[in-house]
């Protein structure tokens, strides 16, 4: 497409006023990154994707999604060779519980929305980590 078509169809205003409702500034970063696609593959699995979480929001209502920014920043950190502190431990433990959750959530839901059950079963089973964080924080 060109310049006059993406200011008549106002795609950088859609982009923008999408990328307010992420939780994250890399999802944010994403939509903002989006570029119209041409290959009918590709639209028919997004246009798909779209369809199965309507679905889920119709007959579920709000989806237990919880942000990503405290384990982004933990990510950050491991990478510059700095450890998690001990206030971190909590909302690690958070972010994994609402992943369990989120499992919970899109357990059954396989008939409605196949696809976005396999995102959803594709979050590792971390429940060992959990305990083990929750003892460890008892015990010091």
């Amino acid at each position: 497409m060109n310049t006059k078509t993406y200011q008549s169809l106002e795609f950088k205003e859609i982009l923008e006023e999408t990328a307010r409702y992420a939780l994250t500034n890399e999802g944010k970063e994403t939509i903002l990154a989006i570029v119209p696609s041409r290959n009918k593959r590709v639209i028919s699995h997004l246009h798909l994707e779209i369809e199965e979480a309507k679905a889920i929001i119709t007959g579920s209502g709000n989806v237990p999604i919880h942000s990503l920014s405290d384990v982004t920043y933990m990510i950050e950190q491991a990478k510059k060779g700095m450890f998690i502190r001990a206030d971190q431990f909590a909302r690690l433990v958070a972010f994994l519980d609402h992943c369990t959750k989120l499992k919970r959530f899109m357990n059954g839901k396989e008939m409605i929305a196949p696809t976005i059950s396999l995102y959803a079963w594709s979050i590792a089973d971390l429940t060992l980590l959990e305990k083990e964080i929750h003892r460890l924080q008892r015990t010091g």
